[in-house]
């Protein structure tokens, strides 16, 4: 009786090691089947890795947590407004139908077509702050609209201060919208803008109400195109200015500035966590300023900073390259590749 009870408990032992390896290797099976069917990015570069206009803090593709994807796309462009970006806006303005064209033949892992939108803003907010240099103190006040979508009427958008697509007039609408114009700050504050963007203009009433849709299922994309740095800075800070008459917003003296750790974990807060959002720096690449047929670009370090914070999730584009095409397909490809595995809300 004991040897046929023996028996009978073996074979029940291998009979359940036999069912976890078959679901085991039907999951594996299953797991690649999905990767198979995910989202694909048309016409992608397999070398595009090796571009050295481009940085990323590492494969997108490796160490990223798998989720249900996305199938909508909010994506905010916080374009510098200052008297040195007309070239670069031109030049944006030109490449962004490409830009559209990937969007709308990029299918998601559940295999629909993406909805997306796109707002844009300026670099460009309101201050009140002192500016410090030769032991001088010079009271400094800057303007601009704090986050709020630019190109409803100069841009006929409609109803809303954003553009939705996919649709046969998103190009073209954009490519209206990315002419901000030159006659913003010189001071540059991308991350202040995209706090009130993303924050206060998004607030019941606020001219941006809506724009972030914020479901379980839309990955929110921030470019940054500027030829400086961020300078964001509190009303009644003090900014030290270098000796070349520049803000030196890394500067010790410097009193009020943003905290790039603060607009991480700004972005960490609104999306839901890590690997919901991707942030695309177009800026100058350091270490010293770069020039291109766009003129000048000094090293961006807070914007290379938030950029080597968001890992996997962010990308740097070398705004001297002379073609902003480089940069923008780069970040489609993060785009789309953090689309197909965006996770829950955390």
């Amino acid at each position: 009786m004991k040897k046929a009870i023996c028996f009978i408990w073996l074979l029940s032992v291998f009979t359940f090691l036999s069912c976890a390896a078959e679901d085991d290797a039907r999951s594996k099976n299953d797991d690649d089947e999905k990767k198979a069917d995910g989202g694909t990015l048309p016409g992608a570069d397999a070398d595009s890795d090796s571009d050295t206009d481009i940085d990323t803090d590492s494969d997108t593709d490796s160490g990223s947590p798998t989720g249900a994807g996305c199938t909508k796309m909010d994506i905010l462009f916080i374009i510098d407004d200052s008297g040195s970006m007309s070239e670069e806006q031109t030049n944006l303005a030109t490449n962004f139908p490409k830009f559209i064209e990937v969007l709308e033949e990029y299918k998601t892992s559940a295999n629909t077509q993406l909805e997306y939108r796109v707002g844009v803003t300026t670099t460009g907010i309101k201050r009140n702050f002192t500016q410090l240099i030769f032991g001088m103190t010079i009271p400094t006040v800057t303007n601009g609209p704090d986050g709020e979508l630019q190109g409803l009427t100069t841009c006929n958008l409609g109803q809303h201060p954003w553009v939705d697509g996919p649709g046969p007039d998103v190009a073209t609408k954009f490519s209206c919208m990315a002419i901000v114009g030159t006659s913003g700050s010189g001071t540059e504050m991308p991350f202040g803008a995209l706090q009130l963007a993303l924050g206060e203009k998004m607030e019941a009433g606020g001219p941006n109400e809506g724009f972030y849709r914020k479901d379980e299922d839309t990955l929110l994309v921030v470019v940054i195109i500027t030829d400086e740095d961020d300078c964001s800075i509190e009303n009644g800070g003090t900014m030290q200015l270098s000796l070349a008459g520049g803000a030196d917003c890394s500067g010790e003296k410097s009193e009020g500035l943003y905290v790039t750790e603060d607009t991480k974990a700004f972005l960490d807060d609104i999306a839901g966590g890590e690997g919901r959002y991707v942030v695309v720096g177009i800026a100058g690449p350091g270490p010293n300023s770069c020039n291109s047929a766009f003129g000048s670009a000094i090293n961006a370090k807070r914007v290379q900073e938030l950029i080597d914070m968001c890992g996997d999730y962010g990308v740097f584009g070398d705004i001297c390259s002379g073609d902003l095409w480089t940069a923008l397909d780069r970040a489609l490809e993060v785009m789309t590749v953090t689309c197909d595995e965006l996770p829950p809300v955390e």
